[in-house]
């Protein structure tokens, strides 16, 4: 809602930002005394379907349609940090076919609803794509007016698995020898990182050996609890990362006292375990087996 001014008056517009959502009714009044402003309102109003449309922030994870046979459209946004994307598959769509898909279909587009077309489906089932920073998708189902009841109606029906993309990241095998990752630097520089970047690299450790992780060398804005930029150490894939927050759930290092730390991840027996054998995480306050020990996480 804005208010703007006539003649010699000068009244800033500034436009609310609330939303009001009720289950039968909402009642509007409206009213203007004795003012020397000119009034304007605009509101804007509309249905909504609980479980069915809006931005999804998640990791990883699937969308779904709720269970109704009237008119409906249903819009998601699936969004990402620039530099990354975001990978879709359809696994399932069951909706009524139409000539160009005009009636009932799943569109995706870039960015928005007047984005580049992606694909416009109504009938088979598209494959995995992605790598898109913003992914906007559309379902719209439109009963068949030849059905006359629900008896010989076929219910629509749609899934959608969704992953994010990393802009950097691998998964890497070790060797006895030091090997090193280093952060992407922005094109054209040689050092430096670009803002909203997020890289993920695996290292798979081979069976029955252990796996040793130095930290040579961090640049980064160092602040305790490192709340900015930072680089996150997480052994294993647990249902953290499942959760999307893989980065926050591993031990964190940005300052420059975390230079030449040294984590060993063995694989060795652990007395006063109940189990035979044991894993365990060590983190050492310097570059070699021998310094000082932080302290020993069994997993």
């Amino acid at each position: 809602m804005s208010r703007e001014a006539k003649g010699p008056y000068l009244v800033e517009a500034s436009t609310t930002h609330e939303e009001f959502r009720a289950k039968n009714e909402i009642r509007i009044a409206f009213v203007k005394k004795n003012s020397l402003l000119a009034a304007r309102i605009v509101i804007a109003y509309s249905t909504i379907i609980d479980n069915c449309g809006g931005e999804i922030t998640s990791r990883e994870g699937f969308i779904s349609i709720p269970d109704i046979t009237d008119d409906f459209d249903c819009i998601w946004t699936l969004r990402e940090n620039p530099g990354n994307g975001v990978r879709a598959s359809v696994t399932e769509l069951r909706i009524p076919y139409s000539p160009n898909c005009t009636d009932s279909y799943l569109e995706f587009r870039k960015w928005n609803a007047s984005g580049p077309l992606i694909g416009r489906w109504c009938e088979r089932t598209p494959s995995m794509f992605g790598m898109e920073e913003v992914i906007w998708m559309k379902f719209r189902y439109v009963r068949p007016r030849e059905v006359i009841s629900d008896e010989d109606l076929i219910k629509p029906a749609m899934r959608i698995l969704f992953s994010r993309a990393y802009s950097c990241g691998s998964v890497l095998v070790p060797i006895w020898d030091w090997q090193e990752i280093k952060n992407p630097v922005p094109p054209g520089q040689t050092v430096g990182y670009e803002n909203n970047v997020h890289c993920r690299w695996t290292i798979e450790r081979p069976l029955m050996t252990g796996l040793r992780v130095k930290i040579k060398m961090l640049d980064l804005e160092d602040m305790g609890g490192c709340p900015f930029d930072f680089i996150s150490l997480l052994p294993d894939r647990d249902t953290a990362e499942s959760s999307g927050d893989e980065f926050n759930a591993g031990q964190k290092y940005c300052r420059s006292s975390h230079v030449n730390t040294t984590l060993d991840y063995s694989y060795n027996k652990v007395q006063g375990c109940d189990c035979e054998e044991c894993d365990w995480l060590e983190i050492r306050d310097g570059p070699t087996e021998h310094a000082p020990l932080i302290g020993r996480l069994i997993l």
